[in-house]
């Protein structure tokens, strides 16, 4: 059943026991989207704060400067950070693990995937093929990340930078972006 007001709507599922009430300027343009007779999916989750945009472009810009000092790219540095201050990937709570060929080729593509990032474990066994493989964790792309996530990334990012000597940021522009 719908109902309408003009700046909320509610839904319930008849003898279902759920319901669901938005409050939004906008209920009236949703609440006809949902009552035109096609069935929708509705997700419910915990509420996690996203990244900024801004937090992406300095990732992005200050990974960009440190992978030209240390002669390598972006994928592959991103890739390496990823693996050092990232988020493993979950599913119902269990580590999503990749078996890979273990040979340097495929070592190499993985340390430059830009569509996937994968963490290397030192579990290896020999195949039914003969061949030796390689088990690597995934790990979640960035831009799933969150503030807290993506903090912690960007501070792993400037402690390599520091590392090699790359003072890129000043504390006024860490505390612009609520590094500091």
């Amino acid at each position: 059943m719908l109902r309408l007001t003009s700046d909320s709507f509610s839904w319930s599922m008849d003898g279902k026991g759920l319901s669901l009430a938005i409050r939004t300027p906008k209920a009236k343009e949703i609440a006809e989207r949902l009552n035109d007779g096609k069935t929708y999916t509705v997700e419910i989750k915990e509420y996690k704060r996203k990244r900024s945009l801004d937090a992406n472009a300095l990732y992005w810009s200050v990974l960009t400067q440190l992978a030209k000092v240390l002669d390598t790219s972006n994928a592959e540095l991103h890739n390496i950070l990823l693996r050092r201050y990232g988020q493993v990937e979950k599913y119902d709570d269990q580590l999503v693990y990749v078996v890979l060929p273990d040979t340097p080729d495929a070592a190499r593509k993985a340390d430059c995937a830009e569509t996937y990032h994968v963490k290397p474990t030192s579990q290896t066994r020999l195949g039914k093929d003969g061949k030796q493989y390689r088990t690597y964790i995934l790990m979640r792309g960035s831009s799933t990340y969150d503030t807290a996530e993506m903090s912690r990334l960007i501070d792993g990012l400037l402690s390599e930078c520091k590392d090699v000597g790359l003072d890129i940021l000043t504390d006024r522009e860490k505390e612009l972006i609520g590094l500091a």
